[in-house]
């Protein structure tokens, strides 16, 4: 991440991370009995390109911790395990709940101007 938003910013930086997320994760939704399976691979692209905005956030507002990024990935990962019913087919209305909230966080973190004190990017970022 710091070599690539040196180049890029933050935000486009995030965004080719979000991409690239999610297509080491694309062979998980051809191996059955994962949990990428039970998930629309578009939405699930979404997702991860919206996370990769918040993790890059994360990593920036903590001078280059990625303790905040893990500790919000393992949540991530339990979610579906927390919530009833998030994953189950037929079902899909909470996982566009959440995704939806997601997305909006995501969209309000890159168009957020960089002129207040907590939204100053990590020294090595571009913007």
């Amino acid at each position: 991440m710091p070599a690539l938003q040196t180049r890029h910013g933050w935000r486009v930086s995030s965004l080719i991370l979000g991409a690239m997320w999610g297509l080491w994760h694309l062979p998980l939704f051809f191996t059955a009995d994962t949990l990428q399976g039970r998930i629309p691979l578009l939405p699930f692209l979404l997702s991860t390109v919206a996370l990769s905005v918040v993790f890059a956030w994360l990593y920036n507002r903590s001078r280059g911790s990625v303790l905040p990024a893990l500790a919000l990935h393992t949540a991530v990962n339990w979610w579906a395990w927390v919530v009833p019913g998030l994953l189950v087919a037929g079902s899909p209305r909470q996982f566009a709940l959440v995704l939806g909230l997601l997305v909006l966080s995501a969209i309000g973190l890159l168009a957020w101007p960089n002129r207040r004190a907590w939204a100053a990017p990590f020294p090595d970022s571009k913007d």
